[in-house]
């Protein structure tokens, strides 16, 4: 008698309920699933946590945490170091879970946008009051002494301006203002190359020294930079700004050219794994 093939059942779980063994481990959870996954993990966490926890009389629903994780945390309590981490890893799973926030996405984009332009204001007006300075008296001593070692220090640092000969450009996988979907090296090679308004006369040069883009393209387009956001937490969205192609494929030249003089002297943006060492003692 041929044994009937049977469909392996596998251990109920408290999540059974929510997704089934023929499910792909990166399958996207829908909002409901991902709601009822973070109240299962709610009830347990709040088990754990003391009473003068910040986060234990919210922590009835995952409603109150999301309610609670826009506001600022105190980390200067004088509480034990295990019921202040349980407090973080509450903290940082609720701030990131964008797709059960209560927030809408116009919401985080326009937080988002409210936060750039604040940062742009106070960017401004630091420009012009270092321009004033500039032009009446310069700076107080100290100051123009301090700026003129720092100067000195990042010349020695960096070297000589490259020659675009020098640089190793390249298109990375980021989108730019006029490849966004498809953002293949491929694709920005075969795309309407541009550049920002203000290369004037370094564009000649920068074409002698990669002739391939003159071989396949007639001209350059004058493109300008594109303001958008990208998901980053339950509250807000991250600003970014999408520069033209060209613009782009030298910056991750200048981009690379930074890094390896930074190397000569100790310090390895290639490498994460100091950062890394320190989240681990401070976890």
């Amino acid at each position: 008698m041929a044994n009937k093939s049977r469909r392996p059942s596998g251990r109920k779980t408290q999540f059974g309920a929510i997704r089934n063994h023929e499910s792909s481990f990166f399958t996207p959870f829908s909002s409901r699933e991902d709601r009822k996954i973070l109240s299962i993990i709610v009830r347990d966490l709040r088990a754990r946590l003391s009473p003068d926890s910040p986060f234990f009389h919210c922590a009835n629903s995952v409603t109150d945490l999301f309610d609670f994780v826009g506001r600022d945390y105190d980390h200067s309590s004088h509480r034990p170091l295990d019921d202040i981490r349980r407090d973080r890893q509450l903290l940082a799973l609720f701030s990131k879970s964008v797709s059960s926030s209560l927030s809408s996405s116009e919401d985080r984009r326009n937080a988002a946008l409210s936060s750039f332009r604040a940062s742009e204001r106070k960017c401004k007006v630091t420009n012009l009051r270092l321009g004033q300075a500039l032009e009446s008296d310069g700076f107080p001593s100290d100051v123009e002494s301090l700026l003129y070692r720092i100067r000195r220090k990042i010349s020695s640092i960096l070297g000589p301006v490259p020659s675009y000969d020098s640089l190793c450009c390249q298109f990375g996988n980021g989108a730019s203002s006029n490849v966004r979907k498809i953002t293949s090296v491929r694709h920005k090679l075969d795309s309407t190359l541009t550049c920002s308004s203000n290369v004037g006369e370094e564009l000649a040069p920068f074409l002698s020294s990669y002739l391939g883009f003159t071989y396949a393209h007639a001209s350059v387009e004058i493109g300008y930079g594109q303001y958008d956001t990208v998901p980053k937490n339950a509250k807000t969205d991250r600003s970014i700004v999408m520069e033209p192609s060209l613009n782009t494929f030298v910056q991750k030249g200048i981009g690379s050219y930074m890094k390896d003089r930074l190397l000569r002297f100790g310090c390895n943006l290639y490498d994460q794994s100091v950062n890394q060492r320190l989240a681990k003692v401070l976890v």
